[in-house]
């Protein structure tokens, strides 16, 4: 009885340790950005070896134009491509040449292009790097 209980205990931890480093590598972001500036979320540890990153926006602000890339913390680096979101939608970032390594720390930057009005712009989503 007690080697039952001992193993569906540990099958328990496992699942929950998978379920943990599955959820590790996603990184929250939410901007308001003023036309020109640009804004970084927190940093995020790769926990892959994917040659690119995941970027959702789940909310932009009307008549946004946002450009995002993924920089390395250490030295802000740009690891990965950019790209442009005028409409809420996930995108691949593909990195840079020897970028996107396992175990570093990446954030994502995102930046307000310039569209001739002097409101706050926002934007929000996930991304994976």
């Amino acid at each position: 009885m007690n080697k039952r209980i001992l193993a569906v205990t540990m099958l328990i931890l496992a699942i929950m340790t998978s379920s943990m480093v599955a959820f590790a590598d996603t990184g929250w972001f939410d901007f308001a950005l003023w036309e020109g500036h640009h804004e970084s979320s927190d940093t995020v540890t790769k926990t892959n070896n994917k040659d690119y990153a995941i970027v959702s926006v789940t909310e932009l602000g009307k008549d946004t134009y946002l450009f995002c890339r993924v920089r390395r913390a250490s030295d802000a680096a740009s690891a990965t491509e950019g790209k442009y979101f005028t409409i809420a939608i996930a995108k691949t970032l593909d990195y840079n040449n020897n970028m996107g390594v396992y175990g570093t720390d990446y954030y994502l930057n995102g930046y307000d292009v310039p569209d001739n009005d002097s409101r706050r712009d926002y934007a929000a989503g996930n991304w994976t790097p």
